[in-house]
């Protein structure tokens, strides 16, 4: 069965496991993420991409897949966030992922949450891809 090729960008967004508080002093200084605001958040944000509504969450359930740091800091566990959007909605997508980081930034009290976007391209059979219009209009996954 012949493939559909459909150009896209995809998103990567690494979110901490826990962060500091803004105020040191705290007794309690670290939080935790509570993935379900960052879930809520998602689905919110994809109900505006007929026909692109999904996201990929890393397993909340298991230990989080991703470690690192700033040189001289302490190691920092995160969870992930892939999204893809076709190319004609590129625009719109990189300004809503933007804000929603920024969000998350001031939520989780980060100096810097990494982000990364790139082209990609998305294979579907011919015969479940119906006509996409830069209206947003899309198929059926």
């Amino acid at each position: 069965m012949p493939l559909k090729t459909i150009p896209s960008i995809r998103f990567e967004i690494y979110l901490p496991v826990s962060y500091s508080a803004s105020d040191p002093s705290q007794e309690n200084n670290i939080h935790y993420v509570n993935l379900g605001e960052v879930v809520e958040y998602l689905a919110k944000m994809m109900k505006d991409y007929k026909g692109y509504e999904g996201y990929t969450l890393s397993n909340p359930q298991g230990l989080p897949p991703l470690a690192g740091g700033y040189q001289g800091e302490e190691l920092e566990r995160n969870y992930y966030i892939v999204l893809v959007f076709p190319d004609h909605l590129m625009g719109r997508a990189v300004n809503d992922v933007t804000k929603m980081v920024e969000y998350f930034q001031t939520l989780f009290n980060q100096r810097e949450i990494f982000l990364l976007h790139t082209a990609v391209m998305r294979y579907q059979p011919q015969e479940s891809y119906e006509t996409q219009t830069p209206t947003g209009t899309a198929s059926s996954f």
